[in-house]
């Protein structure tokens, strides 16, 4: 084989690794949107039923049960993630009401999907996508971060370093 053909594979081996590394994480990326708009709306439902609502001590722990139960293998909603999910919710509320992916119907309190997050002014000035950056990191990194910082401009700082450099966990 002469060096201009594995040269040449050698340059289409690099160009489709590139293309098929781009596309995972746009993927990662949409999956990071819709996840983390679930969950922000899961928190808001239960921010507001348990802190000002009507349910008692222990309805997150049986609502996770209940959700186990009638959804055999579903993972990531134990009564502790719910919980994080109501304080994901409570650390932004103030920030951005329209990044929720689920919403009340007026008629029945049930839960929709709504098919779009909106834009929303949320990291320092200076930064040229924010909303890209937020969704772009997982909610493990967002709930490291809350629990980790006091103030929103740290948060933002640390979702902007996280999504730009790609920091683990």
């Amino acid at each position: 084989m002469s060096n201009s053909v594995e040269s040449g594979y050698h340059a289409a081996v690099h160009a489709i690794k590139q293309a098929i590394l781009q596309s995972q994480y746009q993927a990662a990326k949409g999956v990071n949107k819709v996840q983390l708009s679930l969950y922000y709306g899961i928190g808001k439902y239960v921010s507001e039923n348990s802190r000002d609502g009507f349910w008692g001590t222990g309805a997150v722990e049986n609502i996770s049960k209940q959700l186990q139960h009638e959804l055999p293998g579903l993972r990531g909603f134990s009564a502790a993630n719910i919980k994080f999910m109501r304080q994901f919710y409570e650390a932004w509320n103030e920030d951005f009401s329209s990044l929720t992916a689920v919403s009340e119907k007026e008629d029945d309190k049930s839960l929709t999907m709504v098919s779009e997050i909106n834009p929303f002014l949320l990291l320092a000035a200076g930064n040229a996508n924010p909303i890209t950056e937020f969704l772009s990191i997982g909610f493990t990194h967002h709930m490291i971060i809350i629990r980790e910082t006091q103030q929103k401009e740290e948060r933002c700082f640390y979702i902007q370093q996280t999504a730009l450099k790609h920091w683990s966990k």
